[in-house]
């Protein structure tokens, strides 16, 4: 049998619209907010690491709610980029 390996993405329109409809990234630049689309969609293989670099990224631009914590609202904005992102296998 051939080998496979499994892949995931995040397409950047996913970002986008996760941002609007959770009212996060509210406090970054169009800049900084540019460049973490164009960075966030350029990955090959979106790893966990991945993930949590972006919902940082999102913690340090967005108004964090009082009622949580900022771990809780780490875990809550990767839950949703996880959920966005798609995963597909390709014969390596």
């Amino acid at each position: 049998m051939t080998n496979y390996k499994e892949i995931r993405k995040i397409e950047a329109i996913e970002i986008r619209g996760l941002c609007i409809r959770q009212n996060w990234y509210t406090m970054g630049s169009n800049e900084e907010y540019g460049d973490m689309l164009s960075n966030a969609s350029k990955l090959k293989n979106v790893t966990t690491l991945d993930i949590m670099q972006i919902a940082y990224n999102f913690a340090l631009h967005s108004e964090l709610d009082a009622d949580h914590t900022f771990k809780e609202f780490m875990e809550n904005v990767a839950f949703h980029l996880i959920r966005i992102s798609y995963t597909y296998v390709e014969e390596i």
